[in-house]
């Protein structure tokens, strides 16, 4: 009886000692996580604004009767 009592508090222990060294791993990666999502979603936000620009450009010179493209106010000029 006492040795699966022993045992038992043995297990116990592990189990604690292995959750309370994961807890920080679980939020450094967590942390690295966000790190990434947030570098992604920064990178993801400028290739959609420059094919934005570069949809509009395509548009303006489609619809160009002369083949001159006169570029609109709003647009901004990065090309």
């Amino acid at each position: 009886m006492l040795i699966t009592a022993t045992l038992i508090l043995l297990v116990v222990f592990n189990l604690s000692l292995l959750s309370y060294v994961q807890g920080p791993q679980k939020a450094a990666e967590r942390d690295q996580a966000l790190a990434l999502a947030t570098g992604f979603s920064r990178t993801l936000k400028g290739e959609i604004k420059n094919a934005l620009t570069l949809s509009t450009t395509l548009k303006e010179l489609v619809l160009a009767s002369d083949g001159k493209v006169t570029i609109s106010p709003q647009l901004p000029r990065t090309f």
